[in-house]
């Protein structure tokens, strides 16, 4: 399908089937809005010039609320040290390791809006 705000044809469509059970189908809504919150505090971490406009203390929930859905530390871990390692340079961002984590996630079947991609 065709993405109606970037033109992009990188979109997956997922359709929800009417037989789930409602306990079911609530849970996995709330696993997806834990990840795509947790996906705009990182976001908004790694792309800001000034380490002040995000606590580290949402930064560090963010990654603790990922970590079940990407099953992998050491990307976190990149990410956590690329965050506070402080550098002269605006440009030193964590950015890279933002993409990696949205990478991981979307290679575990999880669906990422595609703002944050």
């Amino acid at each position: 399908m065709l993405c109606g705000y970037c033109t992009s044809h990188d979109v997956k469509v997922e359709i929800e089937a009417f037989a789930e059970d409602l306990p079911e189908l609530r849970r996995r809504r709330a696993e997806l809005i834990t990840i795509e919150l947790a996906l705009i505090i990182l976001r908004r971490a790694s792309y800001s010039g000034s380490r002040d406009s995000v606590p580290v203390e949402a930064v560090r929930l963010a990654l603790r609320a990922l970590h079940p859905h990407l099953c992998d530390r050491g990307m976190l871990e990149r990410f956590w040290a690329a965050y506070v390692e402080t550098s002269e340079h605006p440009w030193a961002t964590p950015g890279g390791c933002f993409a990696d984590l949205v990478r991981g996630l979307l290679k575990r079947g999880y669906a990422v809006p595609a703002e944050l991609r």
